[in-house]
Parts: C-alpha cells; structure tokens; sequence
C-alpha cells in the first residue's frame, strides 16, 4: 500500500511541477507580447489569459502548501514547487 502512495505523490508532484513550468514559460511570452501587439482585442485577451495562468499559479502553490507535511522526506519537490510557484514573474533585462 505505501509502493502506491509514494507513486500516486511522485506522480502529482510532477505533474504539478511541469505544470507550474508550463503556465510559467507562457506567462513570460505573454508578458513579451503585450508591449509589441498593436491589436486591443487581442491585447485583452491576452491579459485575460495572463489573469487565468496566474490564479492557477496561486491554486498550484495552495495544493502544494495544504498537501505538504514538513514531516514529508518529500521536502525537496515541495520546496522545488513552491519556489516555482511563488518566484515572481520578472523579465530578464535584453542586452
């Protein structure tokens, strides 16, 4: 019972972290975006799917701060997610 456990919390700590990656690496093509696009339209939607990345951000980092048990010798994956998940979105300065 505890082989499938550990699988089931290898599995969603995963899937967690490609998908704060993911959300994270969309976020910042977005934030590079919006000062190029001359279109309104699509200006606004792409602010809307900024708003949406970044409340599945925050519920990402709640389940990782609820699910978590600091008795957990799991501490590296969620340390490693709440990093990802708390970091704040800052571009890197272009040379």
């Amino acid at each position: 019972m505890k082989i499938e456990q550990l699988k089931i919390s290898e599995s969603l700590s995963g899937s967690l972290l490609r998908e704060a990656l993911k959300s994270r690496e969309r976020s910042f093509q977005i934030i590079r975006s919006i000062p190029i696009c001359k279109d309104k339209v699509l200006i606004s939607r792409l602010r809307k799917e900024l708003e949406c990345l970044e409340s599945r951000r925050e519920a990402i980092s709640e389940i990782i701060r609820i699910g978590s048990d600091s008795q957990s010798k799991d501490i590296t994956w969620r340390d490693l997610l709440l990093e990802i998940t708390t970091r704040p979105l800052q571009l890197e300065p272009s040379y």
